[in-house]
């Protein structure tokens, strides 16, 4: 059963091994979306997410200085 799996996958295996590129990036975007994604419940426009996206991955800090400061 495996040598069967291996064999029909044996061709990005062996990509794998010689490029040593994965989609490890592309997944950690995507893991750092799906929290917006859950807060929001749907966006009026992918722009809005794509906002949404950029300020949690940043982990921005909103608010003023003058109340950062004081706290």
């Amino acid at each position: 059963m495996a040598a069967v799996m291996i064999e029909r996958h044996w061709a990005n295996l062996r990509a794998r091994f010689t490029h040593r590129i994965t989609n490890a990036g592309a997944q950690a975007v995507h893991d750092q979306s799906q929290p917006a994604k859950q807060r929001a419940r749907g966006f009026r426009s992918r722009e809005h997410f794509r906002i949404a996206i950029y300020i949690h991955g940043g982990r921005l800090d909103l608010y003023p200085a003058s109340t950062a400061a004081e706290s």
